[in-house]
């Protein structure tokens, strides 16, 4: 399954059948896309910031703080979620 984004009309159509278990599934497997997108993104990013040329020149410390940054928030996303994440 592709990730996809966590929509509120996902959220909202899901809440309105919330009695049927199928629905609550379907919630989870969406909140589970959502999160499988967001750390694709972030780790698409950390790439991007260490093939920068400026990563070996006088930029190194900025890129080198951003890529940390996007470490962690991978990190605390996953302690998040990870009853949602396999």
């Amino acid at each position: 399954m592709k990730p996809e984004p966590l929509t509120k009309e996902k959220i909202f159509r899901c809440v309105e059948k919330d009695r049927d278990e199928g629905y609550r599934s379907l919630l989870l497997n969406d909140v589970k896309s959502a999160v499988d997108l967001v750390l694709k993104e972030i780790e698409k990013e950390k790439k991007n910031y260490k093939e920068k040329q400026e990563w070996k020149d006088k930029h190194q410390e900025f890129y080198e703080g951003v890529w940390h940054g996007l470490e962690i928030t991978r990190v605390l996303i996953k302690k998040a979620f990870e009853g949602v994440i396999e």
